[in-house]
């Protein structure tokens, strides 16, 4: 027997977001989502609501400074003192895994 699944964020009319057989949902803004979920099948449906199920805060951007820079250091040409240097300008770890220069 085959059916359907459907799954609806309410943020109250006209916010609700509908995901016809859901994957893969990224939210991209904070709030308190309530959730309901449709199942329909030959035996007709059932809906299932969550309020508040899904709470997404806000993202926390690190306070990274870039506090010196040495791009050209006085050497014979090998250019192996060029370095960066940054802090933390904030009490919380930050992870550096996926930091980059998008450019320069």
């Amino acid at each position: 027997m085959s059916g359907h699944l459907e799954l609806v964020v309410r943020r109250g009319y006209p916010d609700d977001v509908r995901f016809p057989e859901p994957e893969g949902i990224v939210f991209n803004y904070p709030g308190n989502f309530n959730i309901c979920l449709t199942t329909t099948n030959g035996n007709g449906y059932h809906l299932l609501c969550r309020h508040g199920y899904i709470r997404v805060t806000e993202p926390v951007i690190p306070a990274i400074v870039i506090t010196e820079i040495m791009y050209n250091p006085p050497e014979s040409g090998t250019d192996s003192l060029e370095f960066i240097e940054l802090m933390n300008n904030d009490t919380v770890t930050v992870n550096l895994l996926d930091f980059f220069f998008a450019s320069g």
